[in-house]
């Protein structure tokens, strides 16, 4: 700004004016930025990252019992100091006959969409003569027994055989239907493939849990400072115009 601007401009307005003005308009910034009201996100997930090395805030069900298993059906795995939760089953540590189960209630909100990490692994695979695949299922539920997917219908949000080694991680977007749904759970869920004989293959498959998360936007930072910046953005736009002398 030249020196003769400014002469002109201190010239328009008193200077004690100008900062009463600048004031009044952060202020009427921050008073609208209060009187918003912002979606109800889910609660989070409790421990989903496991960090804890522990199984707080989960539950744990073998074969619709609850929590009986004194075997190796649930195991913190901890790789050089990240835990996670792994479920096993159709070994000889294992006592499951149909299924183990790791859970907790949740709370989804306006949140749009659920995380989570997790591995897969089977001491045998195709390639073994007699290999029967076990299977994983993760799922919404209600406490009927039955299985939502994320968009709140009849089904799993994944369910796949396990033949060896996989990873993945998963993003998956969340239909507003599960907002009115209640007692809604979190279900991991581990079941052993049985041949036509009623027997399994006996070798041993798991499941990883990690990094679960309902996933939502922080706005109320980006909000403020929007409503800020527009404020002071009127206030300039209101000092060009007196400093040209316009009403």
């Amino acid at each position: 700004m030249t020196g003769g601007r400014v002469g002109e401009l201190l010239s328009s307005k008193p200077i004690n004016q100008e900062i009463t003005k600048m004031k009044a308009n952060i202020c009427a910034s921050l008073l609208l930025t209060a009187v918003i009201t912002l979606p109800a996100f889910g609660a989070p997930i409790t421990n989903g990252d496991f960090d804890s090395c522990t199984f707080d805030g989960w539950q744990k069900d073998t074969d619709g019992w609850g929590d009986i298993s004194v075997g190796q059906d649930f195991v913190v795995t901890n790789a050089a100091g990240n835990c996670a939760g792994t479920l096993q089953i159709d070994g000889t540590g294992t006592e499951a006959f149909f299924a183990n189960t790791l859970f907790q209630s949740i709370d989804i909100g306006s949140a749009p969409s659920l995380s989570f990490d997790i591995t897969i692994d089977s001491l045998l695979n195709s390639s073994a003569s007699g290999f029967i695949a076990d299977y994983f299922v993760v799922a919404f539920g209600d406490g009927s027994g039955a299985f939502y997917n994320a968009d709140g219908q009849l089904g799993t949000i994944i369910e796949q055989q396990i033949n060896g080694l996989a990873s993945f991680s998963l993003n998956i977007m969340l239909s507003e239907a599960l907002r009115s749904m209640a007692n809604l759970t979190l279900e991991f869920q581990l079941l052993p493939g049985v041949g036509i004989d009623g027997f399994t293959d006996g070798g041993l498959s798991s499941l990883t849990v990690d990094n679960v998360a309902l996933n939502t936007f922080d706005v109320t930072a980006p909000t403020t400072l929007f409503l800020i910046s527009s404020g002071l953005l009127a206030l300039s736009l209101r000092r060009r115009k007196n400093s040209r002398g316009d009403v």
